[in-house]
C-alpha cells in the first residue's frame, strides 16, 4: 500500500513559514518594520496552541530569543530579571540542540556534540556557567551570545535549504521502503555521532588492510575479574574497537542490502564528506554503485520538468524522480556538485578494481552516457596517471592479476571521451543549474538572462529547452552509432567460385 511521507507541522504552507522568517529577520530583507518581530512571536505562540510537540526547537528558540531581546530594549524590567531570562533561554537552546544527538551507549562530551553540528564551543561553556556557577554571566556577555545564536540559527536553519528537513520533498513510498529508510538513517546517524572519533583516529580506517598494530588504543591487559560483578556493557571500548565495530556493521548491511540505490540515496540524504569517503574505501563495489546512481540521476534530470500530461510517466519513475530531487536539494548547482561531492569522492575510487572490472564500468558509462560521464572519465584518466606513478615498483607483481594495465585503461577511457565528446557538451551542466525541483517555481537567473528570456513563457521555458535538448541527444547518438557501425561481410550461401570474366 502506498502511503505519503507525512510530518505534522503547525504552519499551513511553505509561504507561511517564509513569512515567519522575514518577520524574525527583517534586516536580512532590507525591511524597517519594527513590529514584524512582535508579529512573529505572536505567530509562534499560536503554534504552541496547536501543539508544542509539532513545533521545531529552532523556531521556538528563535521566538524566545527575539522576545527577551525586545524586552531588554524596552528597559521595562530590572537587570537581574533580564539576565535570568537570557540565561534560561540560552540553556534551553543548547540543551534542545545537543540532547537529541546524545544517542551513544556512553555519554559523549557536549563539546564534541556541539562540534559535530557546527555550534561554537563557547555556547556550551556559557550553558555550564549559567547552570552550575554561583554568579550568572554578565549582561553584556548574554546580549552578545543572543545575537550570535540568532545569526547561527539564520545560517544553519532559516537560510540553509539543506538542513530544513521540515520542507523536504514530498515522497510517495510504500511502508516497507519507509522502514528500510528509518533503519538506514539510524545506522548513518551512529556514524555521524562518532565523526570526531573518526577524525582523531583516521589511521584505523585509512589502512586498507586489517591493522594488527599493538598500541595503547587497541591493546589492554585482561585483568582477572573473578568475583567482580561488573557488567560487560559497562566496559568502555577503545577507539580502535568502536571504529572497527562500525566498519564491520556497515559492511554487513551493505553486503546484504538488496536495494543498493536506496543505500546510496540515504548516504546522500545524510551526506558527510568524511563518512562517504570511508564508505568509498571500505565497502566493496560502493564506488561503482555510487557512480551508477549519480549518472542515472543526471541523465534523467529532465523528468523533474515533465508536464501534467505526463502523469503516467511521473508515476512510473516516482522513485527515480525522488532521488533526482534529493540530488538537486543537496547540490543545487553544478559548482556545488563538483566541489562538495565529485572532487572529494572520485579520488577514492579503487583503480585496481576498476581495471579488473572494466567491462562493467564500460557498460555503465555507455548506458548512462552524458557530459558528466565524459567529465568523470577525464578525471579517472588523471587518477590513473597518478596511480601508475605511485605504484611503479609494484606494477610487475600486480600485472598478472589485472585484466588491463594502466596504459590500456587510459586508452579505453580516452577513446570513450573522444567518441562521446561529439555528442554531449558542457551545456548539460547549465541545464542542471537552471532546472528547478518544483516546475511551478521559476529558476533563478541573472539580469541579463532575464532580459533575454522575456519572450518565452514562464512555465514552459525550461521544459521546452530540455525537451529540445533530449531530442537532439537522441538524434546525435543515433547518428554517432551509425557512423561507427561496422559492416560484417558474410559468404553468400549460393556462391560458387568461377574464373574472372566468365558468366
Amino acid at each position: 500500500m502506498v502511503i505519503p511521507y507525512i510530518r505534522i507541522v503547525p504552519w499551513k504552507n511553505v509561504k507561511e513559514l517564509d513569512d515567519l522568517k522575514k518577520w524574525f529577520y527583517p534586516e536580512k530583507f532590507n525591511s524597517t518594520d519594527d513590529s514584524s518581530r512582535l508579529r512573529a512571536i505572536a505567530k509562534v505562540k499560536s503554534y504552541h496552541i496547536k501543539g508544542s510537540q509539532y513545533l521545531p526547537h529552532v523556531i521556538d528558540s528563535t521566538a524566545q530569543l527575539t522576545n527577551i531581546i525586545l524586552q531588554d530594549q524596552s528597559n521595562l524590567q530590572d537587570t537581574l530579571s533580564i539576565r535570568l531570562s537570557y540565561t534560561m533561554v540560552l540553556i534551553r537552546f543548547v540543551n534542545g540542540l545537543l540532547d537529541p544527538t546524545q544517542q551513544s551507549q556512553f555519554a559523549i562530551p557536549l563539546h564534541t556534540l556541539a562540534k559535530n553540528i557546527g555550534l561554537a564551543s563557547w555556547f556550551v561553556d556559557l550553558r555550564h556557567s549559567g547552570t552550575h556557577e554561583r554568579d550568572l554571566p554578565s549582561l553584556d556577555m548574554l546580549r552578545l551570545a543572543s545575537k550570535d545564536v540568532l545569526n547561527w540559527l539564520w545560517d544553519h536553519y532559516w537560510n540553509d535549504d539543506q538542513l530544513q528537513d521540515d520542507e523536504d520533498v514530498d515522497l510517495q513510498i510504500d511502508h516497507e521502503r519507509l522502514l528500510k529508510i528509518e533503519k538506514l538513517d539510524k545506522v548513518l546517524q551512529s556514524w555521524l555521532n562518532e565523526k570526531f572519533l573518526l577524525l582523531e583516529n583516521s589511521w584505523i580506517w585509512e589502512n586498507n588492510k586489517k591493522t594488527n598494530i599493538i598500541s595503547s588504543t587497541n591493546f589492554e591487559i585482561q585483568k582477572n575479574t573473578t568475583g567482580s560483578k561488573r557488567k560487560h556493557d559497562e566496559i568502555e571500548l577503545s577507539p580502535y574497537e568502536v571504529i572497527t565495530n562500525l566498519i564491520e556493521q556497515i559492511e554487513k548491511i551493505w553486503k546484504f542490502c538488496q536495494d543498493k540505490n536506496l543505500f546510496i540515496e540515504r548516504c546522500i540524504y545524510n551526506y558527510d564528506p568524511l563518512i562517504f569517503q570511508i564508505f568509498m574505501m571500505k565497502l566493496n563495489n560502493f564506488d561503482f554503485e555510487f557512480i551508477s546512481w549519480l549518472l542515472n540521476c543526471f541523465k534523467n534530470i529532465h523528468l523533474l520538468n515533465t508536464s501534467d500530461s505526463d502523469e503516467i510517466l511521473q508515476m512510473e519513475n516516482q522513485v527515480l524522480i525522488d532521488q533526482i530531487k534529493l540530488l538537486k536539494k543537496k547540490f543545487p548547482n553544478w559548482q556545488i556538485l563538483k566541489s562538495k561531492l565529485l572532487k572529494k569522492q572520485l579520488s577514492k575510487i579503487n583503480i585496481k578494481l576498476l581495471q579488473m572490472e572494466w567491462e562493467n564500468w564500460n557498460q555503465l558509462l555507455i548506458k548512462n552516457s552524458s557530459y558528466l560521464s565524459i567529465w568523470i572519465s577525464a578525471k579517472l584518466i588523471k587518477l590513473i596517471e597518478i596511480e601508475s606513478l605511485n605504484n611503479s615498483k609494484k606494477k610487475k607483481k600486480q600485472k598478472q592479476n589485472l585484466k588491463l594495465t594502466d596504459q590500456e585503461l587510459q586508452i579505453e577511457l580516452q577513446n570513450y571521451v573522444k567518441n562521446y565528446s561529439n555528442v554531449y557538451n558542457d551545456g548539460e551542466f547549465r541545464m542542471y543549474d537552471l532546472i528547478s525541483i518544483d516546475p511551478q517555481l521559476k529558476p533563478l537567473s541573472t539580469n541579463k538572462e532575464a532580459s533575454n528570456n522575456k519572450e518565452l513563457p514562464k512555465d514552459k521555458n525550461i521544459t521546452n529547452i530540455l525537451d529540445d535538448l533530449a531530442n537532439l541527444k537522441k538524434r546525435m547518438l543515433n547518428r554517432h552509432t551509425k557512423e561507427n557501425s561496422q559492416v560484417i561481410w558474410e559468404l553468400h550461401k549460393n556462391w560458387t567460385p568461377k574464373p574472372f570474366g566468365t558468366l
